[in-house]
């Protein structure tokens, strides 16, 4: 119930955000577009088995895809663009984030996956043209840990525990290093 009505609300205002207010307008704060935000709402709708609000939502969610891509993507380099953007997590200004890059690389397999659960290929995965996960361990990794950004060397426990966490890299000598470090 949850999924479908933030669905509907998002729709309605073409737009996935952080949050609904209580009267269902969606919202970022600060007014900057979210990347966690968009990913975590596919992941949702995979994990729970919303086949139903997907193949309704399927165009919507499809639009979704293609602003994340013209939004956060950097078509050239690969990786998050160079600017910082609004989350869930918080609100911590960091050009290029792991964070965000990590939100690409989830988003990327959800929608994989969500097709194989679907069986049709009812979600346009144009992310996979950028390699994002080959990129994340290209710009991020330091053979120790992964960086906050391809300029921060600054070592953070979100940036080294949710690649591992979400499915993302299943390395374990990368765990253990990016786990070293952490400690």
């Amino acid at each position: 119930n949850t999924l479908q009505y933030a669905l509907a609300q998002y729709a309605r205002q073409k737009q996935i955000s952080v949050l609904l207010t209580p009267s269902g307008k969606a919202i970022n704060f600060p007014n900057k577009y979210s990347p966690d935000s968009v990913a975590y709402l596919f992941r949702s709708l995979r994990i729970s088995r919303s086949t139903e609000l997907i193949k309704i939502y399927s165009t919507f969610l499809n639009a979704e895809i293609e602003k994340f891509e013209e939004n956060v993507i950097d078509m050239n380099k690969g990786i998050v663009k160079n600017t910082h953007f609004s989350g869930m997590r918080d609100y911590v200004i960091v050009k290029e984030s792991c964070y965000d890059m990590i939100m690409a690389c989830m988003l990327s397999d959800e929608i994989d996956k969500i097709n194989r659960m679907i069986k049709t290929t009812i979600l346009h995965n144009s992310l996979k043209k950028y390699a994002l996960k080959k990129n994340l361990i290209k710009y991020y990794w330091n053979e120790t840990y992964f960086r906050n950004s391809p300029t921060d060397d600054t070592l953070t426990g979100h940036c080294n525990t949710f690649p591992y966490v979400l499915g993302i890299i299943n390395d374990k000598k990368m765990i253990k290093k990016s786990l070293r470090a952490i400690i």
